[in-house]
């Protein structure tokens, strides 16, 4: 039994830090009004807009929220060379959850707001073809593949995405813990 799922509210509960649950998704989480902290990181979220959407359903109230180490959380802290993949990753954030002041234990900025209301909402990812419509293409998908790299080949342009996985080792050694919440925040 998972500690929110034990409670029989959720109404004055201000703080949860459900790391390293191997969570997916929040399908378990009551509607929590009063709560302010959401600590989810290391975990299986895989889908930012569910998330997001979720998030705003059941915490209304919500002013800090962690995702780090989340398939969804560009790993600006633990990788070098994703730092244009997290300042999109936090615009989309900051425009579908506008009450937040803290975004992976950083402080969200007026800059950050402005930017976010001005292309926050255009900063998705594209949604998964489903596996139905998928599997009627016929096509080959390595001729597909070859004729987008001689695209991006003939005019000199970097592709706007990439796909990859590496391997991510984390120790805690480094971790500062609440350093970036002050005391008259908590």
């Amino acid at each position: 039994c998972v500690p929110w799922q034990s409670q029989t509210s959720g109404q004055y509960q201000r703080r949860v830090h459900g790391d390293k649950n191997e969570l997916s998704e929040l399908s378990d989480f009551p509607v929590m009004g009063s709560l302010e902290t959401l600590w989810i990181n290391n975990n299986k979220f895989s889908d930012l807009m569910a998330l997001l959407h979720k998030v705003n359903e059941l915490f209304p109230n919500l002013i800090y929220l962690s995702l780090l180490r989340n398939p969804i959380c560009p790993q600006l802290y633990f990788e070098a060379g994703h730092e244009e993949q997290y300042r999109r990753y936090r615009s989309s954030v900051i425009t579908r959850l506008p009450g937040l002041m803290f975004l992976d234990a950083i402080q969200i900025s007026d800059v950050e707001r402005a930017h976010a209301a001005r292309a926050g909402e255009f900063l998705t990812s594209v949604a998964r073809v489903a596996e139905k419509e998928y599997n009627k293409v016929e096509d080959d998908p390595q001729e597909d593949l070859d004729a987008l790299k001689h695209q991006h080949v003939e005019t000199n342009q970097k592709p706007s995405a990439y796909l990859g996985r590496g391997k991510i080792k984390y120790d805690g050694k480094q971790s500062e813990g609440n350093r970036f919440i002050g005391n008259d925040a908590l």
